[in-house]
């Protein structure tokens, strides 16, 4: 959860969350760099010109997300531009656990994916 101390909002404070709805089935450890990169972006854009808060914004906000989910989904990627001064670069990387091999590598024999 991200939380701005601000006194613009009321009670001083503005809070958000980024979350991705995932298959049961999938692995949530490729996710969470994401999410957090987003989770900061989004942060620097609030601090700097209110990019969630305001409600000229919500759209850009929707296209944003929109397009992350989009791009991840079809090509494991996603670039943004999100203004003369900012841009998001998004690559979801399989994560591969230390200490695991396919069988042919316990043998002797080749290594699995890398």
């Amino acid at each position: 959860m991200a939380r701005l101390l601000l006194v613009q909002y009321p009670r001083n404070t503005f809070l958000f969350n980024v979350s991705f709805v995932l298959d049961a089935r999938s692995d949530p450890a490729p996710y969470e760099p994401i999410l957090r990169k987003v989770a900061l972006t989004l942060y620097s854009l609030e601090e700097d010109r209110e990019f969630i808060s305001r409600p000229e914004t919500r759209w850009q906000l929707h296209r944003m997300l929109h397009r992350i989910l989009e791009d991840l989904n079809a090509r494991k990627e996603c670039l943004l531009i999100l203004d003369d001064a900012n841009l998001l670069s998004l690559k979801l990387v399989h994560v591969v656990q230390v200490g695991t091999m396919s069988r042919g590598a316990e043998k002797g024999g080749s290594k699995g994916p890398v």
